[in-house]
């Protein structure tokens, strides 16, 4: 018999279910920051505290079309995910983040990523790379505009770290 009060059957067996989202996974959006598993096209100015966007799937943009990310001074501005590919960002403001845009794989791995046309300012810390990557390989970073704090120590406008082979890197 069915108790639909409770939602049980006294058979055991379910008969409807809810499906409810992962807790504490925000979805990126045109206007907040999250876990893009999509293309992202950005349609305001966002705050950020902490990492603003984490992708983990391969053949996605975020394209900020000129906004700014403004960060609380730790964090990423995008943390591109150990495992893929043909990642592009492009036309994005990155503000006060530790790292702007981060792409570290944990072996070496052909990223072919395009990080293009951005404006990169580093939060004022040591350590504060305004492109850090590591163990991804053919990558093209051009047309950048970075800047970091002189007084920071170890905080290049962008680090190509251990295994970072045939990564393209012009008019920065």
């Amino acid at each position: 018999s069915f108790d639909a009060v409770s939602n049980v059957t006294s058979s055991g067996m379910l008969t409807s279910f809810t499906t409810f989202a992962p807790f504490s996974v925000q979805l990126a959006s045109a206007t907040a920051c999250g876990r893009a598993s999509v293309s992202v096209n950005l349609s305001v100015n966002i705050i950020a505290a902490g990492t603003c966007f984490t992708i983990n799937t391969s053949n996605i943009a975020i394209n900020g079309l000129g906004f700014t990310i403004v960060g609380n001074g730790s964090g990423i501005g995008v943390n591109i995910s150990s495992g893929t590919k043909n990642v592009t960002i492009k036309h994005v403001h990155l503000d006060n983040f530790t790292r702007g845009v981060d792409i570290i794989a944990d072996t070496n791995r052909i990223g072919n990523h395009t990080i293009y046309n951005n404006t990169i300012i580093s939060a004022n810390k040591s350590d504060a790379p305004g492109i850090y990557v590591q163990r991804s390989s053919w990558n093209n970073i051009s047309w950048n505009n970075i800047s970091t704090h002189s007084q920071a120590t170890n905080s290049p406008g962008i680090y190509l770290a251990i295994e970072s082979n045939n990564t393209f890197v012009e008019f920065n």
